[in-house]
């Protein structure tokens, strides 16, 4: 396993991460986090609300006495309450992380700069965590944002955080400005969503894979965020021992000589291959953080027939466009039009009128599929 230095902490990171919000169940996750560091990974990341506020809980348990050896991160969503409340909030994941201390703790779901002014407020959120820092449970303070490029350049120019976790792929260059803005100030960058909310992951269209060039697209994708030296570690998600050793494998493949050459042959194929769409579908593309279906009171689990969007535009195939058109249609039927989705999507989309133009291109799909079964 490689390692890179995180920022200013003085800490050393594996390049490949755990992201624990995908844990099957407490079983499962004792073989993924003891197969992860039999396997050199040392950053284990997660929070108070992953796994239906179990994630924490079955991590603790799974390090037990390996705890020593790892660097543990978690978060809280700083929306609401004081630093009262933020500072019982950590000692609660003390508690069940089974450690005495925090290794990072972050501000989490920071998407835009309204939340995280709210959180910097006298009595709110950072004095919580500025006060656990004092005391020696906190080591390292981080941000987690899904906001824009635009923004998060902004937040950094604050100077409070040492850690940024931030979005950054193949589909998601934009962010490669952030990432240089970060290395410059000493601010370490751990990576989310590097095969973009599951596009790059198999079966992968047509398009992307040519992109990358690359007989296994997961190692193209893990290879083009690594490219950037600005960053440190990219973190994953898996849901099993067999994943983390393919992913292993798969980073333990690259060349310790990475250069962003690499990036900019992928950003010129995806260029020639989409030419003008590429901005439109940047602009429409859901990178599958589920925030909407967080805050639904119908529940609609839109990310679905978004990632079938995501993935025609990108050369794949829709198994059963009818399907997903008739979907669309209970899903439209069934919203209230709250616009609550559309608030808190990180990417800025129109929820609701997105979810109308997916059913009208999955309807268009299926319509000329059966006209081309009757010639």
């Amino acid at each position: 396993m490689q390692f890179r230095q995180l920022g200013n902490t003085g800490e050393s990171v594996s390049i490949l991460n755990l992201g624990c919000m995908r844990f099957p169940n407490e079983e499962k996750s004792e073989e993924i986090v003891n197969r992860s560091i039999d396997l050199g990974i040392n950053y284990f990341e997660t929070s108070n609300r992953y796994c239906e506020s179990q994630s924490e809980i079955w991590l603790g348990k799974a390090l037990g006495e390996r705890r020593k050896g790892v660097l543990v991160s978690t978060k809280s969503r700083p929306n609401a309450g004081s630093s009262d409340d933020t500072r019982r909030k950590i000692d609660e994941s003390l508690h069940r992380l089974r450690t005495d201390r925090l290794d990072f703790y972050h501000a989490w779901s920071i998407n835009e700069r309204e939340m995280l002014d709210d959180a910097l407020r006298p009595g709110k959120w950072m004095e919580g965590v500025l006060k656990a820092k004092e005391e020696g449970v906190i080591r390292h303070v981080g941000i987690t944002s899904h906001a824009t490029p635009a923004e998060l350049l902004d937040i950094l120019d604050l100077d409070l955080f040492e850690v940024l976790t931030v979005q950054y792929s193949v589909l998601l260059p934009a962010y490669r400005e952030v990432v240089a803005k970060a290395r410059q100030k000493g601010v370490g960058v751990i990576v989310m969503g590097p095969l973009a909310g599951g596009l790059l992951a198999p079966p992968v269209p047509t398009l992307l894979r040519e992109a990358l060039d690359s007989d296994d697209p997961v190692t193209g994708a893990f290879r083009y965020v690594l490219s950037d030296s600005g960053v440190s570690s990219v973190s994953s998600g898996m849901r099993s021992a067999e994943e983390v050793e393919h992913n292993c494998a798969v980073v333990n493949s690259l060349p310790s000589d990475l250069s962003m050459g690499y990036q900019k042959e992928v950003d010129r194929r995806i260029d020639d291959l989409l030419g003008d769409r590429l901005e439109e579908i940047q602009s429409q593309l859901c990178s599958g953080c589920r925030y909407c279906f967080s805050v639904c009171p119908q529940r609609l689990r839109v990310f679905n027939l978004f990632k079938a969007y995501n993935l025609v535009h990108f050369g794949g195939e829709p198994k059963n466009p009818e399907k997903l058109a008739a979907n669309a249609d209970e899903a439209i039927e069934q919203c209230t039009e709250c616009a609550a989705c559309s608030r808190i999507c990180p990417q800025k989309i129109d929820v609701p009128a997105h979810l109308r133009r997916v059913r009208d291109y999955m309807r268009a799909l299926a319509d000329e599929k059966a006209s081309a079964s009757k010639m």
